[in-house]
């Protein structure tokens, strides 16, 4: 029964790995941008997040976490067009110390505009409360349960509109070929900016619901980009499907090695890394996607 508690417990923390793990699916897809800035992202937003719940009460938890998503969607599409739409052009090195320096920022504003809050951290609202749930012979706190069924929904609804609307379909045009996707029309920059935009506002998601959980400071989050990465990785950057049982099966498997003996808890925050280099070396990552993708991720038809 302990490893049950342990695997959902885990499942909650796959749930934000899997949202941010789903928009660098997005941002990558569109751009070819690995977004290291993507926890960063998430860190800024949920302080956007506690200061309309503080400021604005009567806005309810419920419309400070809108407020924070929104925020992170126009801070996702904002960053595209002033930085990365500049460097599309650019090799992929360039585009990548872009991010990175982007990911330094994030974190110096928020120390700037909180100075004094992000010394000692902060204390956040819980969207879904932190009732104790029992399933079966588990517990579970009820925003630890909707972190794992949010992401999972989410991810559902995004390969949907992947697959049936027309801007999922032409960012799918956009990924697997870039330059005749170009030819026929397809509105690359605003497309781009799109994607951006959904995957600044997960990021704002994963944030204001992980959080509670935790303390806000502007650090808080970025230990779990390796995770986001091996989730996304899982997939070639472009599966969201196994971006999303990435994210929730790693959370499971590092929650399990923490309530392990021996040496398993002090091998449980090197998981994603070693994931990610296995990952790389097995080529795991080309076996779910499709040719055409894999043609795009390997630099024959993206024309990056």
């Amino acid at each position: 029964m302990l490893y049950l508690n342990l695997i959902l417990i885990g499942i909650s923390i796959g749930g934000v790995y899997a949202l941010l793990g789903l928009g660098l699916v997005l941002i990558y897809r569109s751009s070819g941008v690995l977004n290291f800035a993507q926890t960063s992202m998430a860190m800024i937003s949920t302080y956007v997040f506690w200061e309309v719940s503080r400021r604005a009460p009567f806005l309810t938890v419920w419309g400070a976490l809108g407020a924070a998503v929104l925020f992170g969607a126009a801070l996702g599409a904002g960053l595209y067009r002033t930085i990365f739409a500049r460097l599309r052009n650019s090799p992929p090195l360039a585009r990548l110390i872009a991010s990175v320096g982007v990911a330094f920022i994030l974190p110096a504003l928020a120390r700037v505009i909180w100075s004094g809050q992000s010394e000692r951290g902060v204390r956040l609202p819980a969207p879904f409360g932190t009732k104790v749930l029992r399933l079966g012979f588990a517990a579970i706190q009820s925003e630890q349960l909707a972190l794992a069924v949010v992401s999972v929904v989410v991810g559902i609804g995004l390969h949907q509109w992947m697959r049936r609307s027309v801007a999922g379909m032409a960012l799918r045009a956009v990924a697997q070929n870039r330059q005749a996707a170009q030819m026929l029309g397809v509105p690359e920059a605003k497309i781009s900016a799109i994607a951006w935009g959904i995957g600044g506002g997960l990021a704002a998601l994963a944030g204001a619901l992980y959080l509670p959980l935790q303390y806000l400071d502007p650090n808080q989050m970025a230990t779990m980009l390796p995770a986001a990465f091996a989730a996304a990785l899982l997939g070639g950057l472009v599966n969201i499907p196994m971006a999303l049982a990435g994210g929730l099966a790693l959370g499971a498997m590092e929650s399990v090695f923490r309530g392990m003996h021996g040496v398993f808890p002090r091998l449980a925050p090197t998981i994603a890394a070693l994931g990610i280099v296995a990952f790389l070396l097995a080529r795991i990552d080309r076996f779910f996607v499709s040719p055409a993708e894999l043609k795009a991720i390997e630099g024959e038809g993206a024309g990056r």
